[in-house]
């Protein structure tokens, strides 16, 4: 918590200098193994950052749910009454997700099944990291390839194949690691391969999870506002 703590802090006294305090604000995390929902509400908490409210959506987002909702999806329309919303989430329809998150240091998939976009904080993830395949260090698509197929071959045809219909791939990352299209050609490859459509969400992948994030700290300052009126 004192790591994350000591991240978060000079963005928030950056952010304190246009805003003022106390100030309130949702984050965005990636989803690693041993990185909490709680690690980072109890981060929040000690640096002075206020809770947006008792809502779902006032909950901090692992960056495949910020994501989703950055691309518009898992939306109520009636963003002004929480339980009318919650009635429309129920309608929605549910999609296999995969984030894949490219960066100099790592890269990282994490396979999710979403309707709503709002944080479980469910602790069994489906995830997988390479320090190894960062584009700093130059991976091979081959490599890649070895680390998106032997990932996806376990969750979708171990034991027994169970591919679903599509599966929405949310390209975040860095744009120097994304721009010679290797993780997202490797992606879409091994997704048809095991027989499913690849519905890639590409674009501003920089921006995806803090548009998200933003979104959802809209919506919780909405059902506030509805709740006080």
């Amino acid at each position: 918590m004192g790591i994350i703590a000591k991240a978060l802090k000079p963005v928030i006294e950056v952010a304190e200098t246009y805003a003022g305090s106390p100030l309130s604000a949702l984050i965005s995390f990636p989803a690693l193994p041993g990185l909490y929902q709680e690690d980072i509400a109890d981060a929040a908490s000690y640096i002075g950052l206020a809770k947006l409210g008792p809502w779902l959506e006032a909950s901090h987002p692992h960056e495949d749910v910020a994501a989703y909702a950055g691309n518009g999806l898992g939306l109520c329309k009636d963003n002004h009454n929480e339980e009318k919303c919650r009635e429309e989430g129920r309608n929605l329809t549910s999609r296999h997700t995969l984030l894949v998150e490219h960066t100099e240091s790592a890269l990282l998939l994490h396979r999710n099944i979403l309707r709503e976009s709002i944080e479980t904080s469910y602790l069994d993830l489906d995830l997988a990291t390479s320090y190894d395949l960062g584009s700093g260090s130059e991976p091979d698509e081959l490599d890649i390839q070895d680390l998106v197929l032997g990932f996806l071959y376990h969750q979708y045809y171990y034991p027994t194949p169970h591919p679903p219909d599509s599966i929405t791939v949310m390209m975040t990352g860095s744009p120097e690691s994304l721009s010679d299209g290797k993780a997202r050609r490797v992606t879409k490859r091994v997704i048809e391969a095991l027989g499913a459509k690849a519905i890639m969400l590409e674009e501003n992948p920089t921006f995806k999870a803090a548009r998200g994030a933003a979104e959802l700290a809209w919506r919780a300052l909405k059902f506030s506002e509805g709740v006080k009126s």
